[in-house]
């Protein structure tokens, strides 16, 4: 199974930690023996545009992972439309 992890926060000054993030993503992934293909993060309020998640949805839309795998949903997605967007794909 090829994954791809995204992280996103969206200040560091609030404790937010992207690494222990992707450090608890990586785990996951190494304890399913899933091959880790894209590893991508964003440090951005989730209002605004995210480069890395555009980058993962061109990822998805090739096929090139099996899964994605956030820490928490929203750190993903907390607005409908992208959650319709996503059942999309």
């Amino acid at each position: 199974m090829r994954a791809a992890i995204y992280s996103r926060v969206s200040t560091i000054d609030k404790g937010q930690d992207p690494e222990r993030q992707a450090r608890e993503m990586r785990e996951l992934v190494k304890n399913a023996k899933w091959k880790l293909v894209s590893e991508l993060k964003d440090q951005i309020s989730a209002a605004k545009r995210r480069p890395n998640l555009e980058n993962l949805w061109k990822l998805c839309r090739a096929r090139k992972v099996d899964v994605v795998i956030v820490h928490e949903f929203s750190r993903f997605a907390r607005v409908e439309r992208l959650y319709f967007h996503l059942s999309h794909l």
